[in-house]
């Protein structure tokens, strides 16, 4: 399932900090938006399994500044969609973003292609500085 949050148009994107997620945990994806949304970036799409946020990427003319993606998810896990994502979009910022604190994965989705892994947390300041670092990186 495929929610579309916002829709800008060119100059507008340009100058808001644009957001793709794709995290099957509901609940959480929307708390996140919602806190995303407080600290001025905008959420373009929130799907709730990897296939459906690679079909939400491949249908847009412009795609979010970063995409977070969560590791475990059904029909297609954050490994699949971050090795899809660098092969379609290699200048795509890709945070991954779980609760698995094994470092044996969050190295495994680094080699994969994420630029970062964030553990997931009730408050997502560490994800706001992340996207922040990634799209001042991605933009200087």
């Amino acid at each position: 399932m495929i929610i579309k949050i916002i829709s800008l148009n060119r100059k507008e994107m340009g100058k808001v900090t644009t957001v793709g997620i794709i995290d099957d945990d509901k609940f959480y994806s929307t708390i996140v938006s919602r806190q995303l949304e407080r600290a001025n970036m905008q959420v373009m799409f929130n799907a709730s399994d990897g296939k459906c946020g690679l079909a939400e990427l491949q249908s847009m003319l412009i795609h979010p500044k970063v995409v977070i993606v969560d590791i475990e998810m059904p029909i297609m896990d954050g490994f699949e969609v971050v090795r899809y994502l660098k092969q379609a979009w290699p200048r795509l910022p890709i945070i991954a973003h779980s609760s698995l604190t094994s470092d044996t994965v969050h190295q495994q989705i680094i080699a994969d292609g994420a630029d970062m892994f964030i553990l997931k947390q009730p408050n997502a300041l560490k994800l706001i500085d992340a996207i922040k670092k990634l799209t001042a990186i991605k933009v200087s």
